[in-house]
């Protein structure tokens, strides 16, 4: 199995930590958004140095969203309610990491995990400050990139907005609930006996699924 590199099983976890507390003095959008995208900058070192083209703009679809979405009582909560449970969330991430750490869970082979809930929130949260090592097609080629800055490239889509604000609502109800308990995943594989031939596909008869689609 591999293990996921974690924010707080690398060297600069210390300068992390200080920096997500930093967030909690911000008094509006930009200073926010300027500050993660510090962490970014810090956290996002690639192996290519062509791969490490700073963006200033990063972090300009989160900020347009806080400016143009949210209104004043709305920003001022976030800022001052829901950042505090997400820096919170994230500044536990080691205390709740797994004794072994976190595994992959790769292709093509079966496995089961089960994760605490609370861990699974701290590593939503660093997603969300983009603090995870930076996964290229070069490095990673099968991976996908975790932090969320391609996330907010798209906050212009009204479905990614509605998602931000069901991942903020989500934050929220953590802080007024009680959230012990784990989720169980599990990876299922068909064996090479399983696997339908065209044949197979050729002598079904049973119907397809319906399937709807919808435009933004």
């Amino acid at each position: 199995m591999a293990l996921v590199m974690l924010p707080c099983d690398l060297p600069w976890w210390t300068s992390v930590q200080r920096h997500l507390k930093h967030l909690l003095l911000a008094s509006s959008a930009s200073k926010l958004t300027a500050s993660m995208l510090k962490i970014h900058d810090m956290c996002n070192i690639g192996i290519d140095p062509d791969d490490d083209i700073k963006d200033p703009d990063l972090m300009k679809g989160l900020e347009q969203f806080l400016e143009e979405e949210m209104d004043e009582e709305e920003r001022r909560n976030f800022l001052d309610n829901t950042i505090r449970i997400m820096v919170n969330r994230a500044l536990h991430l080691k205390r709740w990491r797994p004794p072994k750490g976190l595994m992959f869970s790769l292709q093509q082979q079966s496995d089961v995990t089960e994760l605490d809930y609370n861990f699974v929130s701290a590593l939503v949260a660093h997603a969300f400050f983009s603090t995870f090592p930076k996964r290229t097609l070069k490095t990673h080629p099968t991976l996908q990139d975790f932090n969320f800055t391609h996330f907010f490239k798209n906050l212009h889509r009204k479905s990614q907005r509605n998602k931000l604000k069901s991942l903020l609502h989500y934050f929220e109800w953590l802080d007024k609930n009680n959230n012990e308990g784990s989720i169980k995943l599990s990876r299922q594989v068909m064996t090479a006996k399983q696997w339908l031939t065209i044949e197979d596909w050729l002598e079904c008869t049973l119907p397809l699924c319906k399937l709807l689609v919808r435009h933004e």
